[in-house]
């Protein structure tokens, strides 16, 4: 499902033609949410993400239908939905991954891998960083086939529960980063009903009820952050 904010959707008469649906917005994090029943009731159980954002695209470019798609690609957070490991997941996930870095896509491309360290990911609830690896691969091909100059920039955050000096000494010197300005970087700050916090606060991880080291020391926390502006 795509879960957007600043999204409205309006409807206006115009002269000589029907009511054409216009639209505004950006596509912000990609992610696997429980949605409500009148949300619920506008997707059927079958429907495919990358088939379903295919076919909105296309109808955004189609000029009979007098839509208007104002669309940027903010933040992609989940994009183990159209790849793994080895590569595109199934038949529409490059279609995909192609419009959006073409016609969604102003100037850079902002994804979350969040962090390198896999045991730190799994705190996060994130997939291996092995997928921003190969996510920046497709993302370079598609961009050196079409002539576009696209950036592409990670967002990583430091202090999170179970996240050592060590940790982001590591993500410093990370090969994979090699080339990438690190400016979408964020210290950790607990927020109300999420997993993240009850780590922070209980020092426990809640679904297994295990110990997980928890900076902080607002010196150490600041130590961790300037990992992310270190020269490599």
């Amino acid at each position: 499902i795509l879960a957007c904010r600043q999204m409205r959707i309006e409807r206006i008469a115009l002269e000589d033609h029907a009511d054409a649906p216009v639209f505004r917005g950006k596509i912000c994090h990609i992610v696997i949410t429980e949605i409500n029943p009148a949300l619920g009731r506008l997707f059927q159980s079958a429907d495919h993400i990358q088939r379903r954002a295919l076919s909105a695209a296309r109808r955004a470019k189609e000029p009979d239908q007098l839509s208007v798609g104002d669309l940027e690609a903010e933040v992609i957070d989940r994009y183990d939905l159209f790849l793994d490991e080895k590569g595109y997941v199934d038949q529409t996930s490059r279609p995909y991954l192609k419009t959006l870095i073409l016609d969604h896509t102003s100037g850079r491309l902002k994804v979350a891998p969040e962090h390198t360290e896999d045991r730190v990911l799994q705190y996060l609830g994130k997939p291996s960083f092995k997928l921003f690896e190969r996510l920046r691969h497709e993302f370079d091909r598609i961009c050196a086939e079409n002539g576009r100059r696209t950036g592409i920039v990670p967002y990583f955050i430091s202090s999170h529960p179970g996240c050592t000096m060590k940790d982001m000494e590591n993500l410093s010197r990370h090969p994979a980063l090699k080339g990438i300005f690190m400016d979408q970087v964020q210290d950790f700050t607990p927020t109300p009903m999420t997993t993240s916090s009850v780590m922070y606060y209980t020092g426990l991880d809640p679904r297994n009820l295990k110990p997980v080291f928890v900076e902080r020391d607002p010196e150490r926390k600041k130590r961790q952050k300037s990992f992310f502006f270190r020269k490599k």
